[in-house]
């Protein structure tokens, strides 16, 4: 998503445990992330979201998934 609140919170979630956060438009997976979670995609075993659908569409998740299988 591109609301600040939502990656201020997670942002300091994603420090306390190690692990990154990235952005996308809020309806679709931006072609940089979505070949950055490629080329990762054997060291990622989680994923988690921010902000519901309204900030990152189911659409955006389920191309997440499709590249993670």
């Amino acid at each position: 998503g591109a609301n600040f609140p939502d990656a201020l919170a997670g942002g300091v979630l994603q420090g306390r445990v190690d692990s990154v956060m990235t952005l996308t438009p809020r309806t679709t997976l931006h072609p940089d992330l979505a070949d950055l979670i490629s080329d990762k995609a054997g060291a990622i075993d989680t994923v988690t979201y921010f902000g519901g659908t309204n900030a990152v569409s189911q659409a955006v998740r389920d191309a997440v998934s499709q590249i993670l299988q």
